[in-house]
């Protein structure tokens, strides 16, 4: 075990020597491969700040309830009663015929032309406030329908128009996110495989004379993959640097934006477990796909050798 724990050690450090002394190369590869990992991780970051958006809101649509003209107090109050009691429902409050006819009067300031309207045609209004928990336009569309089925309700109005399209920009946005970060990742690992196999045509002698003089195929290939894994390692570090950079600079600008609108909400970053995780992805990957590089091109100097 020990011996085994040495042989990775050694490797190890012979492979920080020779990114070392190609530095240059190492850099450029290492920042190519950081470029393109923040782009996706940058929609990923906006896609985590748009959903947190939506829980600084300043209300959930409201439901707006017509009452026939017909009902009575007693009924309206029976049937506020009756929507109150209902799971997803917050809050029920009353317009009256009179309160709206006086709100719109102070509204429109046509007071004169009222006064000769033989009654009021102005309904009842219940506002129905679901709960928070309520969000996606398909909740409040149900929500809409099952009262309007209720009796003495002449006309539903849901005004979320604005939670739709919201809603939207965010499922679009993950679905660029979804293809886009594919797309980039992809090219990361091509990158990384490229350069180990530019790598090893540049060793192809000395890969050779290590095969004539007993070296097996784990040992040719360690010092490639741990090399691989390493620069994927470095250029998730550049990734999260850009992308923190990026935050910080755009941070005084939201915030700033947020208080014009009165809201708490703030531009963050993504948890240390998320960059955790994608470090590991991004590792696993690199090290299988080094691996098959790897031993596509030892099998193709094996062959041109024979």
């Amino acid at each position: 075990m020990n011996r085994f724990l040495f042989l990775h050690l050694r490797t190890l450090v012979s492979c920080l020597g020779r990114m070392w002394r190609a530095r240059l190369a190492t850099l450029f590869t290492v920042a190519s491969v950081g470029i393109v990992l923040s782009l996706p991780l940058g929609l990923y970051t906006l896609s985590v700040n748009l959903k947190s958006a939506t829980e600084f809101v300043k209300s959930t649509p409201e439901i707006t309830l017509y009452v026939s003209r017909n009902a009575s107090a007693d009924s309206i109050t029976e049937l506020r009663s009756s929507i109150q009691q209902l799971p997803d429902v917050s809050q029920v409050s009353v317009i009256t015929a009179d309160e709206a006819l006086e709100e719109f009067k102070a509204i429109t300031g046509i007071e004169s032309i009222i006064e000769y309207v033989p009654e009021n045609p102005l309904p009842t209004v219940l506002i129905v406030q679901p709960p928070k928990s309520i969000s996606s336009p398909n909740d409040f569309q149900q929500l809409a329908t099952a009262l309007r089925e209720l009796e003495l309700v002449d006309a539903v109005e849901v005004d979320f128009e604005w939670l739709r399209r919201f809603y939207s920009i965010i499922g679009l946005v993950n679905i660029v996110f979804t293809i886009v970060s594919v797309l980039l990742i992809s090219a990361a690992v091509l990158l990384i495989c490229n350069t180990t196999r530019l790598s090893i045509s540049s060793r192809q002698d000395e890969i050779m004379v290590i095969d004539q003089i007993g070296g097996t195929q784990s040992f040719i290939r360690r010092p490639f993959v741990y090399i691989a894994v390493m620069q994927s390692l470095l250029g998730v570090a550049i990734a999260a640097t850009i992308i923190e950079v990026i935050r910080l600079t755009l941070e005084p600008y939201v915030a700033q934006l947020a208080d014009l609108y009165a809201s708490p909400f703030r531009l963050t970053g993504l948890t240390w477990q998320l960059w955790l995780t994608i470090t590991l992805s991004v590792c696993v990957i690199s090290w299988i796909a080094s691996r098959i590089t790897v031993k596509i091109c030892l099998f193709r100097l094996a062959a041109s050798k024979n």
